[in-house]
This record gives C-alpha cells, sequence and structure tokens, in this order.
C-alpha cells in the first residue's frame, strides 16, 4: 500500500510541477505523513507479529497490548 502511496505522491510530483497548484511545503508534507504511515505499520507488524508470545493471562501484559493496538489503530484514522 506504501508504494502505491509513493507512486500516487510522484505522480502528483510531476503534474504539480507544470502547474504550481500545490505547494513544496504541502506536498513535503505528505511525504512526511507517508513517512509516518510506514512507522506506524511496522510497529503494527512487530505487535502482531510478537502476540503469540505474549503471555495474555498477565493482566498487566494484555493491558499494554490493548492500549499500544488502540494507539495505533486510531494513529491510522487521523
Amino acid at each position: 500500500m506504501d508504494k502505491k502511496l509513493d507512486g500516487i505522491l510522484e505522480i502528483l510530483n510531476k503534474l504539480n510541477s507544470k502547474t504550481n497548484i500545490v505547494t513544496k511545503k504541502e506536498i513535503d508534507e505528505q511525504y512526511d505523513n507517508l513517512e509516518d504511515y510506514r512507522k506506524l505499520t511496522l510497529d503494527l507488524d512487530l505487535l502482531l507479529n510478537n502476540f503469540e508470545n505474549e503471555n495474555i493471562n498477565d493482566v498487566d501484559k494484555a493491558e499494554e497490548m490493548l492500549f499500544e493496538t488502540h494507539r495505533i489503530i486510531t494513529t491510522f484514522e487521523w
């Protein structure tokens, strides 16, 4: 998915080089957002990959995983 988003930004950049409708600052911000998306995706992958190894009977650990999952999902939504 992030490769598609990166491709969209490249197209936007090419189109904008002809029209200059979108500011460079706005395009740079979208590249920053894409990098944030990639980091969140990695965080979620790590959390899900470690899920099987965690003792969810440990209430503190289960709570920590729940909060971290919630943080990642709500950040994606934002």
